[in-house]
């Protein structure tokens, strides 16, 4: 006669143990993620960034997501968005303003780049991850708003890639913006605009051409970079399949807008947006020590 196994969950110790309770899953607002998408696209197209300067605050502040998940959620919408952004840029009279052969060199820096930024999104603690990203929208907001104080490095009044310290420093600002990427989500135009504008005539005299150049270096980045987010599952598709449309219908309607808005308008209303989502980072990682 077979004997009954004893269950070890009939146990006096195995009683004693405490239940083990899942961490509840916050759902995220949509309705505030299609908001930030239609923003993100028009200035995806306008200024060069992606949108990650909108999406990742948005997402944090408004949308109950964790900063470094919006961080990969930002990533694989970049990439979505910069792609027809990209491809709209090309068909239309605007595409002399995209340099191919300056974007693949930023591109190429951003490999090992992205590598080092997604390490160190694991590893650095969430509030000095916000103030890293913090710091990084205030610096490109003040060489945006006052282009003439600082250094300005000039390497170059013509582009000439021939010129070896003008693509080593092409190479420093893409690996930069490959960090900046995969650590803190955005698609690197945050980083690669200015330091353009900064270390050549033609980018500092011709800001439209600068975002658009830093629009077609995104898409390789952002693609790079957000695999490794989803490889550590740090992407929410089902939040970035909903905002997708929404950033591409802006990102087109961003592309005509190009055509009518100043260069210097545009720079300002960059560092506009950064030091409203700068502020507002702030603000609530501060809420969050209190």
């Amino acid at each position: 006669m077979a004997v009954p196994q004893s269950s070890t969950l009939d146990s006096p110790q195995a009683a004693a143990l405490p239940e083990v309770v899942e961490p509840q899953v916050v759902k995220p607002n949509y309705t505030v993620a299609a908001i930030s998408a239609l923003v993100a696209g028009v200035l995806s197209t306008m200024l060069g960034v992606g949108g990650g300067i909108v999406v990742v605050p948005a997402l944090t502040m408004f949308a109950r997501v964790p900063i470094k998940r919006a961080a990969g959620n930002s990533l694989a919408f970049i990439f979505c968005v910069s792609a027809v952004s990209v491809t709209a840029l090309f068909l239309s009279p605007q595409r002399h303003e995209i340099h191919l052969d300056v974007a693949l060199v930023l591109a190429a820096g951003s490999v090992p780049g992205s590598l080092l930024g997604r390490w160190l999104n694991v590893r650095v603690p969430v509030r000095l991850f916000t103030y890293c990203f913090c710091f990084m929208l205030g610096l490109a907001a003040w060489r945006l708003l006052f282009p003439t104080l600082g250094v300005s490095l000039h390497l170059s009044t013509s582009l000439d890639l021939t010129h070896l310290p003008s693509v080593l420093y092409l190479l420093g600002v893409g690996l930069l913006a490959g960090i900046a990427a995969a650590m803190l989500g955005p698609g690197g135009g945050v980083v690669v605009v200015p330091a353009l504008a900064i270390g050549f005539d033609l980018f500092g005299e011709r800001f439209k051409t600068a975002t658009a150049t830093s629009l077609a270096m995104i898409l390789p980045v952002s693609l790079f970079s957000a695999t490794l987010h989803a490889r550590a599952k740090n992407i929410d598709f089902k939040l970035v399949a909903i905002m997708v449309p929404f950033g591409i219908a802006s990102a087109i309607g961003g592309i005509f807008l190009r055509e009518v808005v100043d260069g210097d308008i545009l720079r300002k209303i960059f560092a506009a947006v950064m030091i409203a989502a700068l502020v507002g980072l702030v603000v609530q990682v501060n809420k969050k020590k209190a």
